[in-house]
C-alpha cells in the first residue's frame, strides 16, 4: 500500500485533533481510530461497509456478516502482517491490553490506541501482538 508523500505530517495532524475526542462505539473506538488513520496515510478506507455499529455486538454482527472473525481478520485480510516488533509508524498494530485486544496506529514505541475512559493513549510496542505494514 502505497502511503501520501507527506502522510507523517497528515497523521500527525489527525492525531492531534482526536486526542480528546470522547469515546463512541462505532464512531470513535480503536477500528474506526485506526481505519481513519490509515486513510490519512495511504487515502484507503479499510472501514467501508462496516460503519453504522453502534454496540460493540452490533460491530461483530458486521464483520462475521463479511466472515471475518473480527477487525485483526479484516486487517490480514487488507494488509501485509509483519512481526509486531518491526511495526513502523503509521503501521497498524493489535496489543493486549487490561481490557483485551486493541487496534492502534504504531508511533516509535507505542501504539496509540482509543480508550474508553482516557480517549487516545499509548500504550507499550511490547504488548503488541499483531502487526500490519500500510
Amino acid at each position: 500500500m502505497k502511503r501520501k508523500e507527506n502522510w507523517q505530517g497528515l497523521l500527525k495532524d489527525y492525531i492531534r485533533t482526536q486526542a480528546r475526542r470522547e469515546y463512541k462505539v462505532g464512531k470513535f473506538d480503536g477500528p474506526m481510530f485506526t481505519a481513519a488513520c490509515v486513510k490519512v496515510v495511504t487515502g484507503k478506507d479499510l472501514a467501508r461497509g462496516f460503519r453504522g455499529y453502534t454496540t460493540l455486538l452490533g460491530g461483530m454482527k458486521k464483520l462475521k456478516a463479511k466472515g471475518y472473525d473480527g477487525f485483526p481478520e479484516l486487517l490480514a485480510d487488507q494488509l501485509i502482517e509483519v512481526p509486531p516488533l518491526t511495526a513502523r509508524a503509521g503501521d497498524v498494530v493489535v496489543v493486549d491490553t487490561e481490557l483485551g485486544l486493541c487496534v492502534g496506529i504504531a508511533q516509535g514505541h507505542f501504539v496509540l490506541c482509543v480508550d474508553p475512559v482516557a480517549g487516545v493513549g499509548a500504550v507499550p510496542m511490547s504488548k503488541a501482538v499483531r502487526a500490519f505494514t500500510v
